[in-house]
């Protein structure tokens, strides 16, 4: 079970809406912050690609925080502090089985 103490950084739940722009187009946006949490966030890799020309940076993270009922792959974190930072959730598992903590495995574009 990981120390509470090592939960420092204020993330904020975010849930993803479905809306039109002004062509019809389906647009993926962010706009509701579901609940803030206190989190632990550990690099794990990172890594640069070019992608359309661009060199594209982005780093595998854990977040490891308390339970809580119904995050899935559908959300993202964004941190409180600065918000530029978003993680994108790629999978949330629960270690213990006894929904004390979630580890979830994130994607950051840096």
């Amino acid at each position: 079970m990981p120390d509470p103490g090592k939960l420092r950084h204020q993330l904020e739940v975010q849930v993803r809406s479905n809306e039109q722009d002004e062509y019809g187009a389906a647009v993926d946006t962010w706009p509701d912050v579901e609940q803030t949490i206190w989190a632990r966030t550990e690099p794990l890799t990172g890594r640069e690609l070019l992608q359309a020309q661009t060199i594209v940076a982005e780093a595998t993270v854990r977040i490891t925080c308390r339970w809580f009922d119904g995050l899935t792959a559908a959300k993202r974190f964004r941190r409180k502090e600065d918000p530029e930072r978003v993680y994108e959730i790629l999978h949330v598992s629960l270690p213990d089985e006894i929904r004390a903590f979630y580890e979830v495995l994130c994607k950051e574009a840096v």
